[in-house]
């Protein structure tokens, strides 16, 4: 198997291939190597570096609402879809099952989830926001609006709902594949 070349990471030069991209081009190295042969940087690299700035944005902003890892996706989740259940929880955050657990555990002993068997089937556990979740469910969306802003920056309307477009079929493809696979 023939390995691509290593791509630089944006901003730095890789004198190998583009002796002169500082010049050129701050980001050079996106069409190195085999694999970008029509000049487009591999998808899964792309969306590990958004996610990780995205994450990490994220991260920083509900930490400063004493946030930990995990709860504001399902302050998100929740301020849409109250009294869902677990399971609702952790397909829509892509969470297994025992995180989800995890999570709500923490988040129910800091007063912001209480847990309610649904009427009718007490094996089915409801997930409800308190008023302290709700609160902490706002700075959570105000969050995410302050990153989809610097996410969105140089993008107009029509970009923006192309981009969301192209990245739900993305998604899809990734699920379905993933379906297929553990049939």
């Amino acid at each position: 198997m023939h390995l691509p070349e290593p791509i630089p990471a944006p901003g730095i030069c890789d004198s190998r291939t583009e002796p002169t991209c500082r010049e050129t081009a701050p980001a050079c190295g996106a069409g190195a190597g085999d694999s970008l042969a029509f000049g487009i940087v591999p998808i899964h690299h792309q969306l590990l570096v958004a996610f990780s700035y995205s994450n990490r944005a994220m991260r920083a902003r509900t930490r400063q609402c004493g946030l930990m890892p995990g709860q504001p996706k399902v302050l998100e989740h929740l301020a849409l879809h109250d009294g869902c259940t677990q399971k609702e929880i952790a397909q829509s955050c892509v969470m297994d099952k025992s995180t989800v657990t995890s999570v709500l555990g923490r988040m129910e002993d800091a007063g912001l989830i209480e847990r309610c068997s649904k009427a009718g089937d007490r094996r089915v556990v409801a997930v409800f926001l308190t008023e302290k979740g709700r609160s902490a469910a706002s700075d959570v969306l105000d969050c995410r609006s302050e990153v989809d802003d610097i996410a969105w920056q140089g993008l107009d309307t029509d970009e923006r709902r192309r981009l969301s477009h192209l990245l739900d079929q993305v998604i899809r493809n990734l699920q379905q594949h993933e379906q297929e696979d553990r049939a």
